[in-house]
């Protein structure tokens, strides 16, 4: 195990190289119980932000990342850590290895004004530092070594060296600033907890063997429901009975719950699914396990293939028996505990709605419905507090990043693509073009100081926060796309919806608005 561990910390290596030596080192470390495995794990976890170093572009980020795919480094540090009695270690790992990709990006979004009190000079200059830094992740990718000039080639490399210089600036930069040395460090569970602050958060970790579910409260200690019905293996052929059924013309949810049989001839998915929520709420968790027409909240952070499950869904249909989550509960996601610790809304914010719709699209067949969508919203947002784009406005790109940032709530209702080969090509179908992942990824005009209240993003579009199957724990999606650009909240949908079915919810959701404003 020495060697192994001397090999991990070999800096002549690549972070890949590494990150894969150190992987095997854990795995072999559980298998023959020997107790560095704990140490193994933390070791890979501290290598994951190399492979997505922020003077390295987008793409190739993404790329490095998709590579340690199917490894299931998250969930076996987590596993691990359970095993041992360690739950807050077992959140913290999973917090710590778990969407690198964006946690590496909002790096970027240092609290300036904290700086500027002291240090505008200072803040000044991180703020340099972390523009060029974000327009360096922008920059193309794809260039073919191959096909280039010797000089090019040496160009290519000398850029490559520039951006990690600056990146190396500007984390001495922060490290150096009293109260952020913490900034660029995974975040302890003392400050995790503060996600918690509106209703537990439950993250749910497949293991090879079982399952866990990890309760976090805002208040009390970190709780363990252990899931022993349920594996990584059952919950990957779940999520492949789904994806199959949704390859087919038409979809019924309660069709996946009670399509198939076990020996006994109980529904293997209701089973599981319908048994994980049972679990959880007989816990020590405080909520009612009694059906309530006000059931409180909860957060489901799922880790690895738990995320293509729609675990808000999970219960019993049939012509004799009803009993399902929603019931109980009111389900939200959050790809991790992080996502739920964005700014307050700033006070003297004004309130302004954002609704583009495409009626027609270049992008697919033609949304008529999309305008008695906006019409619902027409009759319930006031005149002066409403923008609308792609009725009379053209909805380009550039015209609504614009209003993006400046919306408290903004509604597209059009047509949603899922790009298979290059998930940051993903994007939501406008006038011109896509707004693509990356598009929204960067860096919002607006300074952070202004008045802004970014509070809900409702996308009645297909597959937002489907994710991409190679990189489960990066929630590579269009909805997690708008939580790190700062909305507090996002309507997102797993996969193709009928317009019917998105009208009916945007004037159920919207009504809720209306009512508590």
């Amino acid at each position: 195990m020495s060697l192994f561990e001397e090999a991990s910390l070999y800096l002549f290596s690549s972070p890949l190289t590494r990150l894969e030596c150190t992987h095997r080192w854990a795995q072999i470390a559980v298998k023959h119980d020997h107790p560095s495995a704990l140490s193994a794990y933390r070791t890979a976890i501290n290598l994951l932000p190399q492979l997505a170093a922020l003077n390295l572009d987008l793409r190739l980020r993404q790329q490095l990342l998709t590579t340690r795919s199917g490894t299931n480094l998250a969930s076996g540090a987590a596993t691990c850590a359970v095993g041992l009695g360690q739950y807050t270690t077992a959140v913290e790992l999973l917090e710590a290895s778990r969407s690198v990709f964006w946690s590496q990006a909002l790096r970027l979004r240092t609290p300036l004004d904290i700086v500027a009190i002291d240090n505008p000079q200072l803040a000044s200059r991180i703020s340099t530092l972390a523009s060029d830094l974000e327009q360096a992740a922008f920059r193309d990718a794809r260039r073919n070594l191959a096909s280039n000039k010797q000089h090019e080639a040496i160009s290519i490399e000398l850029e490559g060296e520039h951006y990690q210089r600056l990146n190396a600036d500007l984390l001495q930069a922060i490290a150096s600033v009293p109260g952020l040395s913490d900034f660029m460090q995974p975040k302890s569970i003392t400050v995790l907890k503060q996600s918690a602050v509106h209703g537990p958060v439950v993250i749910l970790n497949p293991g090879e063997s079982s399952s866990q579910a990890l309760l976090v409260q805002y208040s009390g200690q970190v709780q363990c429901v252990p899931l022993p019905d349920i594996s990584v293996y059952s919950v990957e052929l779940l999520v492949k009975l789904l994806h199959a059924l949704l390859s087919q013309s038409t979809f019924d949810l309660i069709e996946f719950m009670t399509m198939t049989k076990n020996s006994r001839g109980d529904s293997t998915a209701t089973q599981a699914l319908l048994g994980l929520e049972a679990r959880l709420l007989v816990f020590q968790v405080d909520l009612s396990p009694q059906k309530s027409p006000n059931p409180p909240r909860l957060w489901w952070c799922p880790v690895g293939p738990m995320s293509f499950l729609p675990i808000h869904a999970a219960g019993i249909y049939s012509m004799h028996d009803k009993d399902c989550v929603s019931e109980y509960i009111i389900s939200s996601y959050t790809p991790t505990l992080a996502a739920l610790l964005n700014p307050p809304n700033h006070p003297n914010a004004q309130f302004k709605m954002t609704a583009v719709i495409q009626p027609e699209s270049k992008f697919g067949a033609p949304l008529p419905g999309t305008r008695t969508e906006l019409k619902n919203i027409q009759g319930r947002v006031p005149k002066q507090w409403l923008t609308s784009l792609g009725d009379t406005t053209p909805a380009t790109v550039a015209t609504t990043r614009v209003h993006l940032q400046d919306s408290s709530i903004v509604h597209f209702a059009c047509h949603g693509i899922q790009d298979e080969t290059n998930t940051l090509d993903c994007g939501l179908a406008l006038t011109d073009d896509l707004l693509k992942i990356s598009d929204i990824m960067q860096k919002l005009e607006k300074p952070a100081s202004e008045e802004k209240s970014m509070a809900l993003a409702f996308l009645s579009a297909c597959e937002t926060a489907k994710g991409d199957l190679q990189v489960p724990d990066e929630a590579m999606h269009l909805a997690a796309t708008l939580l790190f650009a700062g909305f507090h909240g996002v309507v997102g949908t797993m996969w193709s919806v009928h317009i019917f079915d998105t009208r009916e919810f945007q004037t159920l959701t919207f009504w809720k608005v209306d009512g508590r404003s």
